[in-house]
């Protein structure tokens, strides 16, 4: 269980670098310039480039899956239980992929109105496969924290156990 707790670990560090930069939030502004040098430069224009082309309710709902995905990773590294604020995290996720394109044209719509064109945009063609892929594989993820917390569970109440 240990493997798929570091593996597990490992590809929600990547993914909380992914959400950063989907938030638009420049990375080479947080590395020192003089050592990375120009090659982060064009890092942070395309993370600005990313700020001025995305919507207000993109951005907040980048950063509040960050968010959550950031204390999953600290909760999983601390050994406590996880899969809530992975849960909360891609919830955020899933409505960042289905507002995509609607976040404009929310002024006066009714919400069965606006749920019905959040679901036309998670089947539309063009970015259906991208969000199968993207959220299948955080599925992939979220089955891997409950197996992990389910263990960590069994773990201490044996080890709590033995205690008394």
């Amino acid at each position: 269980m240990w493997l798929l707790r570091i593996l597990v670990i490992a590809v929600l560090f990547v993914q909380v670098l992914w959400m950063l930069s989907a938030a638009g939030l420049p990375i080479a502004l947080l590395l020192e310039g003089d050592v990375v040098g120009p090659a982060l430069e064009g890092l942070a224009r395309n993370a600005t480039a990313i700020v001025r082309a995305t919507s207000t309710l993109e951005v907040v709902l980048s950063l509040a899956a960050l968010f959550f995905f950031v204390i999953a990773l600290v909760r999983l590294v601390r050994r406590t239980q996880a899969f809530m604020a992975w849960l909360l995290g891609f919830l955020c996720l899933l409505a960042l992929r289905s507002v995509a394109g609607i976040a404009t044209d929310i002024g006066g719509k009714p919400p069965a109105e606006l749920f019905n064109q959040m679901l036309a945009n998670l089947q539309e063609p063009t970015l259906l496969t991208a969000n199968l892929i993207i959220l299948g594989a955080q599925l992939l993820i979220g089955i891997a924290i409950i197996m992990i917390d389910v263990s960590d569970k069994r773990h201490w109440t044996a080890h709590a156990a033995q205690a008394v």
